[in-house]
């Protein structure tokens, strides 16, 4: 099985709330995403989709990636798609980092290849650990009864994991966070997503106010070496998201027991 064709598609995704709003008065209306369709000469085709949150969250550059994805086809074009490994390190050696581009023609790679062998993905990567996976709803940045009313309805709509973004003044999220607790039912699972906005002290303060809510805090502060100093010191569980950009920056938070959960995007690692 050789690859043949590699085609691209853009589109933008249109945000159906007010605004995707986070910390850093980060705020998105529209997402670009990237799909790649690789065709082989078997007649197989495999598809790979891409879709940075924005210009500023990601270690790419999200409008970049045609740019990218052109850089790498020639690596890629006659290549056995079967052969995951090898296509990923002739990427690796054509470009340096952009992990979200190759992630695209990875995830296309294991599509050709759980299709050559008739089986699901799952499968050929150790097999199906859960059989059903909660979908979590985000509750924007907003001002604290628009988040209140967001996450009435999300509740409404069935979610019960939820994930509220603070990056107001602490104190606003201490209050914000005391107004929502009272809405808190025993079933849900809630996430405070800070994204890296606060310093170690604001994180600190922030979890000793409201140290009996049941709540997750992820990536309270935006270097590894800070949430490292919160998590030891937090009176909350802890979740990293931006502070790993690749699997050695993972296997050091588990050296470190940095966390006691981790937000692992498959874009942000290259597929």
């Amino acid at each position: 099985m050789r690859i043949e064709r590699m085609a691209v598609y853009t589109a933008n995704l249109e945000y159906t709330g007010k605004a995707y709003a986070f910390a850093g008065g980060r705020s998105h209306q529209v997402f670009e995403t990237t799909v790649v369709a690789l065709s082989t000469d078997t007649g197989l085709e495999g598809y790979g989709e891409v879709c940075p949150c924005g210009p500023n969250y990601m270690a790419a550059f999200a409008e970049g990636l045609p740019s990218c994805l052109s850089v790498l086809a020639p690596e890629v074009l006659g290549q056995d798609p079967r052969q995951v490994s090898v296509i990923q390190e002739r990427m690796s050696q054509a470009l340096t980092g952009q992990a979200v581009a190759k992630a695209a023609i990875d995830i296309a790679c294991w599509d050709l290849l759980g299709k050559a062998c008739g089986l699901p993905v799952y499968t050929l990567l150790g097999g199906l650990q859960s059989p059903s996976m909660p979908l979590h709803r985000i509750v924007p940045l907003a001002e604290p009864a628009e988040m209140e009313e967001s996450l009435r309805r999300y509740r409404a709509e069935g979610f019960r994991h939820i994930q509220i973004k603070l990056g107001h003044e602490v104190d606003e999220d201490i209050d914000l966070i005391r107004r929502l607790r009272k809405l808190k039912q025993p079933d849900e699972l809630w996430v405070g997503d800070i994204n890296g906005a606060w310093r170690r002290d604001q994180a600190l303060r922030f979890s000793k106010a409201i140290e009996d809510v049941d709540i997750y805090l992820e990536q309270p502060c935006r270097s590894y070496d800070e949430c490292l100093s919160v998590r030891r010191r937090a009176k909350h569980v802890i979740k990293l998201d931006e502070a790993f950009n690749t699997l050695s920056e993972v296997q050091r938070g588990l050296r470190d027991d940095a966390m006691d959960a981790i937000a692992l995007k498959v874009s942000k690692f290259g597929g």
